[in-house]
């Protein structure tokens, strides 16, 4: 990223302490919670305060040179609520049931979002066979034995073992439910290499 690039970068994220609350609360609601798709990683960033009970949070790997994400997060019980109907319902847009959305929103698992749609398409399928050889896969499996499975039940995604196991865990939590957490900053700070500035005191590490 050019010089110029990231200060037209750092320029948008200071433009959105100048938005109304209506603008985000627009944004969180639709599930659209993404500010700006790509923002390299610096350890001195700090986030612009936000109108109406919102914030931001940089979201993504956590090392020099990395690029994540500026993402909506909720500061206020209200706002809380507008966020959470909105990744409910981003959920259900991708294909998921709305006890499926609910589920899924309320997994810690830090990739969920990445395999929503791979999680939509083997619930939508509903194949008894698929979902069981997905449940079968371990990850302690030896590169033999994880050839094998693969194999013998034609899976090909994800792709790497880290990523299989915690879609089995994710269809897991969305299949046969889980504790669902009424805490949303936890929800939240699930998202990976999550950083968070000026959120409750409840997230901060």
């Amino acid at each position: 990223m050019t010089a110029l690039e990231l200060a037209e970068l750092k320029k948008q994220v200071s433009l959105l302490a100048g938005l109304d609350a209506q603008h985000f609360d627009s944004l969180a609601v639709s599930g659209n919670t993404v500010l700006i798709d790509k923002f390299p990683y610096s350890e001195d960033f700090t986030p612009p305060f936000l109108a109406g009970g919102w914030g931001c949070i940089y979201s993504g790997p956590l090392y020099v040179g990395s690029v994540g994400k500026i993402v909506l997060v909720p500061k206020r019980e209200d706002t809380r609520e507008l966020w959470r109907e909105g990744q409910v319902a981003f959920a259900m847009s991708r294909g998921l049931t709305h006890e499926h959305a609910v589920r899924w929103l309320s997994s810690r698992l830090p990739v969920k979002h990445s395999l929503i749609d791979l999680l939509a398409g083997v619930l939508q399928r509903n194949d008894i066979n698929e979902i069981s050889n997905y449940m079968s896969y371990d990850i302690s499996f030896t590169p033999s034995v994880y050839a094998d499975w693969k194999s013998r039940t034609g899976i090909t995604e994800p792709a790497y073992p880290k990523a299989l196991a915690s879609f089995t865990e994710l269809l897991k939590e969305v299949l046969y439910g889980m504790p669902v957490s009424t805490n949303t900053e936890e929800v939240i700070q699930s998202t990976p290499g999550v950083r968070a500035w000026d959120m409750p005191n409840a997230v901060k590490k």
